[in-house]
């Protein structure tokens, strides 16, 4: 990011774990461009099928993840976020998701990094039908280890 940016790490954070790492950069500019709404930002999102690709991979990254059983979901306090990304999987590349289903509520308590906070909205969630997974593994795919594994396993790539 620093090379794209053309600026130094501001701060560089280690956690307990040795996987756990939390690097923080500022840019004015892509914090500008970051805060335009949904409709601004969708030229650039579909711009090609390898940038609706890379979004969705970072989207689900960041917001997905992937159960026990291998059902692979992905949630957000932004129904219309979810609905567009549901879009998205299924225009560029035939995948079938189900939602956005209601998901945990507001007021309940989030546990990260030893810390407790309560949810400020309602969450919501999209699922990926089993039936997509093998789609969603080679044209979008997971780029977190975990989570990346765990599908490989659901898949029987493992």
């Amino acid at each position: 990011m620093s090379k794209v940016l053309g600026c130094p790490p501001h701060r560089l954070w280690k956690g307990i774990t040795a996987k756990e790492i939390h690097v923080e950069f500022g840019s004015f500019l892509l914090h500008k461009f970051l805060l335009q709404g949904l409709e601004e930002l969708k030229p650039f999102v579909e711009h090609d099928t390898k940038c609706v690709s890379a979004f969705l991979r970072g989207f689900f990254d960041s917001e997905g993840c992937v159960g026990q059983l291998g059902g692979l979901t992905a949630s957000n306090t932004e129904v219309e976020l979810l609905r567009y990304v549901q879009l998205l999987l299924s225009k560029y590349f035939d995948i079938e998701a189900t939602g956005p289903h209601p998901g945990k509520k507001k007021g309940t308590v989030i546990t990260r990094r030893r810390k407790s906070f309560l949810r400020n909205a309602d969450c919501y969630y999209v699922y990926v039908r089993k039936s997509s997974l093998g789609i969603f593994y080679r044209e979008i795919g997971l780029t977190i280890e975990r989570k990346r594994s765990r599908l490989e396993e659901t898949l029987g790539l493992r």
